[in-house]
């Protein structure tokens, strides 16, 4: 704090703004910290980006703008503010060059989940099937591909469990496609459905995992397994 209110410089500014998320990750240094303390970690982390983001015309903060949108969209979505972090990721991928950024991909999939469970718990059925709709087929006219097709591009570029230069990408997809289903039923729970929209949904998520098993026989390894079983489990009750 004491950094922040006397160095006004964009690389102590960047210093602090990446510390206090740090502080407020839940992981690595943050681990250690209590979890009532890492909302405001956060929303600290955020202030410092955003103090960054109005220095208009500092050609250090020009050069890192993606990153630090990037990183408030994500803080954001940590602290539930969907339309804030739906704002910087308009931006980043308002440019067609940083709409290859599968972190901002996945981070925007994840925004738009999120803001469709936030709104079916609070009445909004109608926003929900929209949010949860998109985050599965994405968003074209604003760059978002959705969760459908980030396992799609990923699976076409190859995720061979015997390539270990492949493993974040084949983390992702089966990451991808089991959030896929979990947008599938939460669209099919959705209040006022037809009883026959609400089956197909179902139908389609229970296509997604057996095409994946088929595909991909250890679905990425026992963690992934195990989560694609729940799901098949939960589908059977549903």
């Amino acid at each position: 704090a004491a950094v922040a209110e006397r160095d006004s410089k964009t690389s102590s500014q960047l210093w602090v703004a990446t510390t206090y998320r740090a502080l407020g990750s839940g992981t690595g240094t943050g681990a250690v910290v209590p979890k009532t303390d890492a909302d405001g970690y956060l929303r600290q982390a955020a202030e410092a980006y955003g103090r960054l983001l109005a220095k208009t015309g500092d050609p250090d903060v020009t050069r890192f703008e993606p990153s630090i949108r990037l990183q408030l969209a994500g803080i954001n979505r940590r602290l539930g503010d969907w339309q804030g972090a739906r704002e910087q990721l308009d931006w980043m991928l308002a440019d067609p060059g940083r709409r290859n950024s599968l972190e901002a991909q996945v981070l925007a999939a994840e925004v738009l989940q999120g803001a469709a469970t936030a709104a079916a718990s609070s009445g909004d059925t109608a926003a929900a099937d929209r949010l949860f709709h998109e985050a599965v087929v994405g968003d074209k006219a604003a760059g978002i591909w959705g969760w459908a097709q980030i396992a799609n591009r990923l699976e076409r570029q190859g995720i061979s469990a015997a390539d270990e230069r492949t493993a974040t990408a084949r983390s992702t997809f089966f990451e991808a496609r089991l959030q896929l289903v979990e947008c599938l039923v939460g669209r099919a729970r959705l209040p006022g459905a037809a009883a026959d929209t609400r089956q197909k949904r179902l139908s389609t998520a229970e296509t997604v995992i057996s095409m994946t098993s088929k595909l991909h026989p250890d679905l990425g390894g026992e963690a992934f397994a195990k989560r694609f079983e729940r799901l098949r489990q939960t589908l059977a009750q549903e």
